[in-house]
């Protein structure tokens, strides 16, 4: 299955991209999506992506274009969509 991820705020800076393509297997989880953005844009892993590489850091989320949010207890849901956004900003002081 293709999906496209839109990338926001530094996830976009940093991946010097506004999308990013993804070809991952049938019945791929959002998990599968973050392992799969890491694999293809390492840059981002500690910054928005966890070190295990299969999760979002907080302040980060996936959504639909039709404003749907993935929250952390559903990343072992099957993607639903073929288009994401990912939500990014740096939080802290």
């Amino acid at each position: 299955m293709d999906v496209e991820i839109e990338l926001t705020g530094v996830a976009r800076a940093i991946a010097r991209a506004r999308q990013v393509p993804l070809r991952l297997k049938e019945g791929a989880t959002y998990r599968d999506v973050v392992r799969g953005l890491g694999e293809t844009v390492p840059e981002l892993i500690g910054v928005v992506i966890q070190p295990s590489g299969d999760e979002l850091l907080n302040a980060n989320l996936l959504g639909s274009s039709e404003e749907e949010l993935v929250f952390p207890d559903q990343m072992d849901d099957p993607v639903k969509k073929h288009r994401l956004i990912l939500l990014s900003i740096i939080v802290g002081g």
